[in-house]
């Protein structure tokens, strides 16, 4: 893996911007082979572009290792996969974010500030995405 590693960090630190695209496309290959090769990548190396293709393919895994998470980041993981709101960092964990996870999957419930969980509007989608996500609510 450490060869793998530092073959993408290098063919991203002599990429231009003529060849943006193309090192984008290796990355999301790369990515999707094995998300730890955008997990052990340099933060200096992830850019936005990068860290959103990550977090498209497996945003549980890799929004922890974004260097600056965005309430676009958190959407995209969550609406992808509702429990991985457990790893959306607290001042993001915003009604719309919240909403999107339970819309995923009622059981992200359990993830959801208490605040929030008490919210007419975010614990009704949870219950119907769910019926028995009433469970999680504390």
């Amino acid at each position: 893996m450490a060869n793998d590693e530092c073959s993408l960090k290098n063919m991203i630190i002599e990429a231009n911007q003529q060849h943006a695209e193309q090192i984008e496309r290796i990355c999301y290959c790369c990515f999707l082979d094995n998300i730890e090769e955008f997990q052990n990548l340099d933060d200096d190396l992830k850019t936005m572009q990068i860290c959103k293709m990550a977090v498209e393919i497996s945003g549980y895994d890799a929004l922890p290792h974004c260097p600056v998470i965005t309430e676009e980041l958190c959407l995209l993981a969550v609406e992808d996969y509702g429990q991985a709101l457990e790893v959306v960092p607290a001042k993001f964990k915003t009604k719309k974010v919240c909403m999107a996870a339970v819309a995923n999957d009622g059981f992200a419930l359990e993830y959801v500030p208490k605040r929030l969980q008490k919210d007419k509007d975010v614990y009704n989608l949870a219950i119907s995405q769910n019926a028995e996500a009433a469970q999680c609510v504390n």
